[in-house]
């Protein structure tokens, strides 16, 4: 199935954002840190970078999840829903299939009830970087 085709079944009005449109559109809305990444209009080095960071903000706490994205992660895309850019994160699992995983920006409220309850069982400094950490994105969906 295609890729839109699949996200809309989620989601009626999610499109793919052209990186070219983003930089010309959506740049303005992102934190400082984040408009280097995508001052490239090179899908594996935004990938990189994206990658790069998440390993120098939490690598040493989420080892194992950094090992899985260097591993698994097979690109990083811009999607757009209600004029709101995201992240579109493709990982691809042992069996062969594709999961995609939405990232947002900290400043965004969480619209996850189920997510929200157990926000409380998180530790201090891992929530502090997903919900806090200027620059930074966190899983609102975690999939599609």
């Amino acid at each position: 199935m295609e890729k839109l085709t699949y996200l809309q079944k989620y989601r009626k009005t999610v499109t793919l954002v052209d990186y070219g449109e983003f930089l010309n559109k959506g740049l303005n809305s992102l934190p400082e840190l984040w408009k280097s990444f995508f001052t490239s209009n090179n899908e594996e080095t935004i990938t990189k970078n994206i990658l790069y960071f998440w390993k120098q903000q939490i690598g040493k706490k989420l080892n194992n999840v950094i090992a899985y994205f260097e591993d698994n992660l097979v690109k990083v895309e811009i999607i757009k829903t209600n004029n709101e850019f995201s992240l579109l994160y493709s990982i691809k699992q042992e069996n062969g299939e594709i999961l995609y995983y939405e990232g947002k920006f900290p400043q965004t409220k969480f619209n996850n009830y189920k997510l929200e309850k157990q926000w409380h069982k998180i530790p201090v400094s891992i929530k502090d970087f997903y919900k806090n950490k200027k620059g930074s994105w966190f899983w609102k969906y975690f999939l599609f």
